[in-house]
């Protein structure tokens, strides 16, 4: 008999053993036939692009159209604070240097933006309450 399930887990979650796990709790066996992975993270299988969209717009060479799909370098990270950086601290962090930040939370992570608006990266809020660079992205047009 087949059975389908929808598991809703966490990174590391191994379906394949569940599997095999459920078919000996029901004296059965169990394997997996079909995965189909349809969430990552902020990311689902309703605003995926398949390989043949893509194709198909490189063929008519339709880039602008393909540049539309890209979601902004960040968009992974939007479970984080956002900060909003004036253009003088932005410049110290960037150059490696912790900076003060008001209107920073009392402790981790946070989205980086520039005086501009610009993504620059992530930064973490220190012990002495500055915030430091924790990982920031090389930008041509910083």
């Amino acid at each position: 008999a087949k059975l389908t399930l929808k598991v809703h887990c966490s990174k590391g979650t191994y379906i394949r053993s569940i599997a095999s796990d459920l078919g000996e709790a029901l004296g059965v066996g169990g394997h997996v036939a079909e995965l189909r992975r349809i969430m990552a993270g902020p990311f689902d299988l309703e605003h995926a692009v398949t390989l043949a969209e893509l194709e198909s717009l490189k063929a008519e060479q339709a880039f602008e159209a393909m540049d539309e799909l890209l979601l902004p370098v960040d968009a992974a990270l939007a479970h984080l604070p956002e900060l909003q950086l004036g253009e003088t601290a932005a410049f110290y962090l960037l150059q490696g240097q912790p900076v003060t930040a008001p209107g920073a939370p009392a402790n981790g992570l946070l989205r980086l933006r520039d005086h501009r608006g610009v993504f620059i990266g992530l930064g973490e809020v220190q012990d002495d309450g500055r915030l430091g660079p924790k990982r920031l992205i090389a930008n041509k047009d910083l």
